[in-house]
């Protein structure tokens, strides 16, 4: 686990010297059911009193297993960045995201294990 964290933190902070294609890379690495768990934790501290149980939206916040933040259709990177910079209004009416504020780099890719596999839960239904 630590070795797979190390990756994921050199592919975090490499900034864009990655490209997009690489983002199934960032992935693989975080396949691991501990990192999950632990993103599990931090979600349901940070994010679950706007995005819902298992990120199924509430009125505050829309559902993060919706097609739009699938990694098809928001890479890891876009998703880091809103998690630490907030993002705008776009395809829902909650208004603009605060950034989340007292995460390290390492909570934050927990949190996008614990979502991605949420998304693919999701998908297989």
């Amino acid at each position: 686990m630590c070795i797979s964290l190390f990756i994921l933190l050199l592919l975090i902070t490499t900034g864009d010297y990655f490209s997009k294609q690489n983002d199934d890379k960032l992935i693989a690495t975080l396949d691991s059911a501990q990192i999950r768990k632990e993103g599990l934790k931090l979600y349901n501290a940070n994010c679950l009193s706007c995005h819902g149980v298992g990120g199924r939206s509430t009125s505050f916040g829309p559902a993060l297993i919706n097609r739009i933040y699938s990694k098809g259709n928001l890479s890891d990177r876009a998703f880091i960045q809103a998690v630490n910079y907030g993002a705008p209004q776009r395809n829902w009416d909650y208004g603009p995201m605060d950034p989340v504020e007292g995460l390290t780099q390492t909570e934050v890719a927990q949190i996008l294990a614990y979502v991605r596999s949420e998304q693919e839960r999701a998908q297989k239904r």
